[in-house]
């Protein structure tokens, strides 16, 4: 089996390898306040440098 941590490819696992699985000591936050646009980062994100269809 393959194991990608944040889209990367990290490393191989087999039968009776080990993983383990424990807290961070940091902190992330995983939500947003309401205004918060992902489409619009996603296409400010994405475009890289260029322009982007919809925005023509």
């Amino acid at each position: 089996i393959e194991v990608y941590v944040d889209g990367t490819f990290v490393s191989n696992i087999r039968t009776g390898d080990k993983i383990n699985v424990g807290l961070s000591e940091k902190i992330v936050s995983l939500l947003r306040e309401g205004s918060f646009d992902f489409v619009a980062l996603l296409k400010k994100k994405l475009a890289f440098g260029g322009r982007l269809k919809d925005d023509i």
